[in-house]
């Protein structure tokens, strides 16, 4: 509405001015008269009312987040992790990552963890692993100009076993777990506190499948280890 009447005001005045010209040409009124400063005053702010308002428009149009901060727009992410595990065992997890922009949704990037198993358990060695693996992370649904979103995690690599080596007194023989691989789907949160600075909670599902050996590097078993992680992540 008022861009129609200031555009309707401005083509009068349009038409006003000359015959105003005119009528001074014939009936001539100082610069200075009230009557002269009233016209072309309220002529030139209806003007330049108008192209303000035209020039405005024109950037929101272009631009429609202009003037609201954006988040996340390093092109390189670290982060560092810490949670709980648990499935096969109950574990305690520590590592970092390092990810990179690929486009607007997705990330990808390298992530080392250290697994380290709670307490006792019945087996005769203490179950830690070292999962080194490549991820990628794709943002399902953003909210409030990238401060927050729901991502897809996966990840696929390798798994490092840390004092594989027993020996097992109910066969008498010496045993080896090897290393194996590992594969870890999940979805988190991620939410920034600062421009390039934030939290990421996830759930996943960690598979990591190994072998037990003999002495001799005969294959007498073949692991599946399923666990559920729960992690906290700090991004900067």
């Amino acid at each position: 509405m008022l861009h129609s009447n200031l555009r309707s005001k401005s083509i009068l005045m349009l038409f006003l001015i000359p015959l105003f010209s005119y009528c001074h040409n014939q009936y001539p009124i100082g610069v200075s008269d009230p009557l002269f400063r009233n016209l072309t005053g309220k002529s030139l702010n209806n003007i330049r009312n108008l192209s303000a308002f035209r020039v405005t428009h024109h950037l929101s149009e272009a631009n429609p987040i202009e003037g609201r901060q954006l988040f996340n727009t390093s092109a390189v992410r670290p982060m560092v992790h810490v949670g709980l595990g648990g499935g096969d065992y109950s574990f305690t997890t520590m590592g970092v990552s390092v990810f990179r922009q690929i486009n607007a949704t997705v990330m990808a990037g390298i992530s080392a963890q250290y697994f380290g198993e709670n307490g006792k358990n019945s087996l005769l060695y203490k179950w830690q692993k070292i999962p080194l693996t490549f991820e990628s992370m794709i943002d399902l649904k953003k909210y409030h100009n990238n401060r927050s979103s729901v991502y897809m995690k996966i990840g696929v690599g390798y798994s490092f076993t840390l004092n594989g080596s027993f020996y097992d007194p109910n066969e008498y023989i010496h045993k080896k777990v090897t290393d194996g691989w590992a594969f870890n789907p999940g979805l988190g949160y991620r939410v920034n506190f600062l421009q390039n600075t934030g939290l990421n909670f996830d759930v996943s599902y960690h598979l990591i499948i190994d072998k037990i050996h003999d002495k001799q590097d005969a294959v007498l078993a073949k692991n599946y280890w399923n666990h559920i992680l729960f992690r906290t992540s700090v991004f900067f």
